[in-house]
């Protein structure tokens, strides 16, 4: 309302008006935010090397864990709020337990031999299981 007020209509928002540089980049910001909501994506690889992972626009590169530096690795629901105080990109003790995240409830848990856990949040809870399951004889 300010940004048409001040800009478009010509006539000063407020006592003390902003300036319009303000106002402009308070008028788009949310378009930035809503197109950065819009591309985010969390893609996850599985074969016989192991577990890749990119979470982007956040990440540059793709992540990758190996099978030999695995402890355990399944499906389990999570509580998104209570665990990790919601989704994205969530840390909890020192990085030592993260979260990579975009809605839902269920997701890969990675249990490393290091003891750091890393949840990778899924859509397809079924479909991970199955093709994880084909390779679990790797990490015994």
């Amino acid at each position: 309302y300010g940004f048409i007020e001040q800009l478009i209509l010509k006539h000063p928002f407020g006592e003390n008006p902003s300036p319009d540089w303000f106002l402009i980049l308070m008028a788009i910001l949310p378009f930035f935010l809503i197109l950065l909501l819009l591309t985010i994506k969390l893609s996850i690889q599985i074969n016989e090397q192991g577990i890749y992972f990119r979470f982007y626009p956040f990440h540059n590169s793709i992540k990758e864990i190996l099978w030999k530096d695995i402890e355990s690795v399944y499906v389990r629901k999570f509580k998104p709020i209570s665990e990790y105080g919601g989704w994205g990109i969530r840390t909890i003790s020192l990085k030592k337990n993260i979260a990579y995240t975009i809605s839902g409830d269920k997701g890969l848990q990675i249990e490393l031999k290091d003891g750091k856990k890393i949840l990778l949040g899924t859509q397809n809870p079924e479909e991970v299981e199955k093709i994880v399951s084909q390779f679990t004889h790797i990490i015994q």
